[in-house]
């Protein structure tokens, strides 16, 4: 029975050949996959640590040496940008076609490329991004940025790229050539490389947290897998959670990132950027032109109307006015002619009046006299009879009394005559008239009643008597029909 000592013994260098042989002979040219995590440039060749990674963790748990020869990687190359990627970058899984190969020297076992999926690697990050997309949607956070809208007038804006870059001329430039001014406040930024995504996403929120009108992403174009820094689900994430709009402008691809979906607004290139924050302004400074033209044309329309209201309305009013002054002046010449008529009525009145006090204080003198002269007939005769009485000495105390008493009644009836007389003379009496608001007027200075403004001139002075006193004046005018009120 043989012992396992004494099986065959190698040399390294035939354990080796056996190696390199039964690798060559047994698997030959294979497809793997993995996660390229490091890339090395050396004379032209790629020299790559291929990973595999644990779906929970992420620890690496399997590790192989990838080497693509520099006449493999140009014709990789062809393929790639035929594609619209560019070159190979850290974090990318890919799919690659090759064989096994064993270097004796230092005993290392390498993958030699001799082909790329490219198809894979398109499809890989079309299916990414939809993926990160449905999330979004179903989030409902994947608008929230586009629904955002910029201040009628952009002054302070955030431009977050990279500082190395020229890029960002272009933009400022319009800015700079509009003839407005604007507050620009640079975040510098890695837009390459394996830390781009985090350092994207971090000047993107810190500028969030400003006090900025409009945020500006910009990059210089790109392969799509350089643009694919724009699908990560970090910097997508961060421009939904900024509270100011997002413009961006990262190149000409025809392949959109994602993050020109959820942005503001979307323009192709740093320029356009530019001449769209100018055109914003611009459009804010014509809309306001537009309002004050538009305010002027209504305000000359309602200038207009007002002023033909105004003109109608005065014309109304002229009418009316005159209307009215005509019934007015209706009723002062009604008035006039009864206050004339008025007038003549009182100077007839007067004249009544005066004829009549004359006639009473004549009669009343006459009656006066006559019961004068018939207490002084009585009295002779009384006396002449109560001295025949006396001398007869025939009168007793009864006759006397008698005699007496029919002295005291004809006394008494005369005292109520002349009562009744100085009564019937007091309402005639001038001053009585006064009472009841007439006026009596006398030339000056002649003292002669007026009866009718027909006895006055223009220039004559005159004295008017009221019930409380009186008062002198002097003719302005003489109308005749009578006086307006």
């Amino acid at each position: 029975m043989s012992s396992a000592w004494d099986g065959q013994t190698y040399s390294v260098g035939g354990f080796s050949r056996l190696v390199k042989g039964t690798l060559e002979a047994e698997i030959g040219q294979v497809w793997i996959r993995g996660t390229i995590q490091r890339i090395s440039l050396v004379g032209g060749h790629r020299y790559i640590e291929l990973v595999e990674r644990s779906q929970g963790r992420g620890e690496i748990v399997a590790q192989l040496n990838v080497a693509i020869f520099s006449g493999s990687y140009t014709r990789i190359a062809r393929e790639m940008a035929a594609k619209g990627l560019s070159q190979l970058t850290t974090e990318l899984e890919v799919r690659l076609l090759g064989r096994p190969d064993f270097y004796q020297k230092r005993g290392t076992l390498t993958f030699i490329v001799e082909a790329l999926d490219v198809d894979s690697l398109v499809e890989k990050r079309f299916l990414e991004r939809e993926k990160l997309r449905a999330k979004l949607v179903t989030e409902g956070v994947f608008s929230n940025n586009c629904l955002l809208r910029p201040p009628s007038v952009i002054e302070n804006i955030a431009v977050v790229t990279s500082w190395a870059g020229v890029v960002k001329e272009d933009f400022l430039r319009q800015l700079t050539n509009s003839g407005f001014r604007f507050k620009i406040h640079l975040f510098d930024v890695r837009t390459t490389g394996e830390s781009s995504a985090a350092s994207l996403a971090k000047g993107i929120s810190v500028a969030a947290r400003g006090d900025f009108d409009l945020i500006v992403l910009l990059r210089g174009g790109g392969s799509s897998s350089e643009l694919a820094l724009f699908d990560n689900e970090q910097v997508v994430r961060a421009v939904i959670g900024s509270r100011i709009p997002l413009w961006c402008g990262i190149g000409h691809s025809t392949d959109r990132p994602l993050v020109t979906e959820v942005a503001n607004a979307t323009l192709d290139v740093p320029l356009d950027v530019g001449r769209a924050v100018v055109d914003w302004n611009s459009a804010f400074i014509e809309g306001l032109r537009f309002s004050l033209d538009r305010i002027a044309i209504l305000s000359r329309a309602t200038v207009q109307k007002n002023s033909t209201e105004l003109r109608s309305r005065s014309r109304a009013l002229e009418r009316s006015s005159k209307e009215y002054l005509y019934r007015e002046k209706g009723l002062l010449l009604r008035k006039d002619m009864f206050r004339s008529l008025l007038l003549r009525t009182i100077s007839r009145f007067e004249n009544d009046v005066d004829f009549a006090m004359g006639d009473l204080i004549t009669a009343s003198h006459g009656k006066v006299h006559l019961h004068k002269m018939e207490l002084q007939q009585g009295a002779m005769r009384l006396v002449n009879g109560s001295a025949v009485i006396a001398r007869t000495e025939r009168i007793d105390l009864d006759g006397r009394a008698a005699i007496g008493g029919w002295v005291v009644v004809k006394l008494k009836r005369i005292a109520l005559e002349l009562e009744l007389a100085q009564a019937r003379l007091g309402s005639l009496d001038p001053t009585e008239v006064l009472q009841k608001g007439y006026v009596l007027i006398e030339g000056l200075p002649t003292n002669r009643r007026i009866r009718s403004a027909g006895e006055l001139e223009a220039g004559d002075g005159f004295r008017a008597h009221f019930s409380d006193g009186s008062l002198v004046g002097r003719v302005e005018e003489v109308k005749s029909g009578g006086v307006r009120d």
